[in-house]
């Protein structure tokens, strides 16, 4: 189930999309904007219908009890008069408004929902549908026969392969030139599938994915003649069919096949996935981020996950936590908070960023035996890693985000259980000095290897007012007060995000469009003085 919320600068906007159809009632606008122009509807999936075909409907509950209580007449119309009465001249294109008006459709709530879900993204859940069979009939691909098993998986192969149902079908006429185009779809989709299934099966050989087009024999009397396709998975102890692997081997190929065609086909859609390689072991998982970053530019994808080898760290501000309030209550709220807000979230469901930051140490590139600086949020990552680039320096380190202050005890204790060496670098407030003396005190860190950002609320206020107006905010209008910390104004705001903006600091650096020359004097000493601290706590 997915619900689309659309934000509209005015209800008329509405009003343009569906006038030329339906009876626009006169109060929709008014209603609209009483629920402050957001329409939320609603996309679900029963399993009793066809995935390409979901029920659409309105999710706002006001909205929809309208539709359910409006009643539109047609007696303003006056049909009588304009069947019966010629209209005159000066009436006549009145008159002929007056018949289109009376052929437009009633407005109703599932017809609302269908306008306005045209011009959303299209949303595809994947499911273990989409698996490849052992064979199918090219008759089934021709009539979209989507009830027969594999019909999914064989058309993402088909979509990849650019070859038609129409060429299959007629492959005899010219069975040399199709074969050839195959056994090249075969290589190039092998080759491609190979980036990013490091596995392997017995001894050194990789898999490989074959398909192949024949006919029916006499031994099949009712189709003897028609063509269908057969597919293999192929290594050097032979051919299996693909339901004779491992779950985890065919769920791996059917997620490629999948997330290929559907970016090949259309990148407006957006992928679901629930549970991503609930089949695979951690090695195999990991692959599963290879191909999400592959086509990330071509395809959005949301999936909901357990595993923390299908986290990346690097990349925290991707990651939405959802975690139920009341768990021992029937009726529940779902909260998700955003990346910045990962803090407010309990310990259990952060679990699997908490368990990514120490599992397979040696085969990730985060956290290492050392070099790693913890550090209170995302925010701070961001700023210290343009830090460095600015001041090009070139010693070895690994900063680790938290999910707040408080959380940074819970991470250290985690950290050393591991064996991992780490500095720790807080805020200069009342949290951030707390947290330094209880990791002083129970000797978790010596106190060379525990940092303030001195004289800083945050690490904002590293900047002076006008720098960090211009530089990150890059708003000249902007004034902050003076006598103002930057960190109090940037927390007090409600237009201005901290994870973001820090961000978009770093992407300036890491394109040139900052330099350090741009720094004021007083900022580049402290910057420096910071990042001085940082490299000798690693020593």
């Amino acid at each position: 189930m997915v619900t689309c919320i659309f934000s509209i600068e005015s209800a008329s906007e509405i009003e343009l999309l569906l006038e030329d159809t339906y009876e626009i009632p006169k109060d929709l606008e008014k209603k609209i904007q009483s629920l402050n122009n957001c329409i939320a509807l609603i996309k679900k999936w029963d399993p009793e219908r066809p995935l390409d075909k979901p029920v659409l409907d309105i999710e706002n509950k006001e909205l929809k009890k309208y539709f359910e209580n409006l009643i539109i007449t047609n007696s303003s119309l006056n049909i009588e008069t304009v069947e019966k009465v010629p209209p005159s001249p000066e009436d006549a294109n009145v008159a002929f408004q007056t018949k289109e008006q009376i052929k437009k459709k009633q407005l109703t709530s599932k017809d609302f929902a269908l306008e306005l879900f045209h011009y959303a993204p299209v949303i595809t859940l994947f499911e273990d549908r989409s698996l490849l069979p052992p064979t199918i009939d090219i008759a089934d691909i021709q009539e979209k026969n989507e009830e027969k098993d594999g019909y999914v998986g064989a058309l993402n192969f088909l979509t990849l392969t650019e070859l038609t149902s129409e060429e299959l079908a007629n492959h005899q006429s010219n069975e040399r030139l199709i074969r050839d185009k195959i056994n090249a779809a075969n290589l190039k989709i092998s080759n491609e599938f190979q980036q990013f299934w490091s596995q392997f099966l017995g001894s050194n050989d990789k898999i490989l994915i074959q398909a192949d087009i024949k006919n029916y024999d006499k031994s099949n009397a009712e189709k003897v003649g028609q063509p269908y396709l057969s597919f293999w998975i192929k290594d050097n102890n032979g051919s299996l069919r693909p339901i004779q692997r491992s779950m985890g081997v065919r769920w791996f190929i059917s997620f490629f096949l999948t997330l290929k065609a559907t970016a090949k086909k259309d990148n407006h859609r957006i992928l679901l996935i629930d549970e991503a390689g609930a089949n695979l072991h951690a090695k195999a998982q990991a692959d599963i981020l290879k191909i999400l970053e592959s086509e990330k530019a071509n395809l959005q994808i949301i999936y909901a996950t357990h595993s923390p080898y299908l986290l990346n760290i690097e990349k925290v501000h991707r990651v939405l936590a959802v975690e139920r309030k009341e768990v021992d209550s029937y009726k529940t709220v779902t909260k998700v908070y955003k990346f910045h807000e990962l803090g407010s979230a309990t310990a259990e469901t952060l679990f699997p960023l908490y368990t990514n930051m120490g599992v397979d140490i040696s085969h990730q590139q985060v956290i290492k035996k050392e070099n790693n600086v913890l550090l209170e949020e995302i925010s701070a990552f961001f700023y210290l890693k343009a830090f460095y680039k600015l001041f090009n320096k070139q010693e070895e380190v690994n900063f680790l985000p938290a999910t707040g202050c408080t959380q940074i005890p819970l991470l250290a204790n985690l950290l050393l259980g591991w064996g991992i060496n780490f500095s720790v670098v807080v805020d200069d407030d009342s949290r951030g000095r707390e947290v330094i003396k209880k990791l002083k005190d129970n000797h978790i860190r010596p106190e060379h290897k525990l940092i303030k950002v001195e004289n800083c609320s945050g690490i904002e206020d590293i900047f002076s007012n006008e720098e960090f107006t211009k530089l990150v905010l890059n708003k000249a209008e902007t004034q902050i007060p003076a006598g103002k910390k930057v960190s109090e104004y940037v927390k007090k705001s409600k237009k201005i995000s901290k994870p973001l903006i820090a961000r978009d600091f770093l992407l300036k650096v890491e394109n040139g469009e900052i330099t350090k020359a741009e720094l004021s004097p007083e900022t580049e000493i402290k910057i420096d003085e910071l990042l001085t601290k940082i490299v000798q706590s690693l020593r």
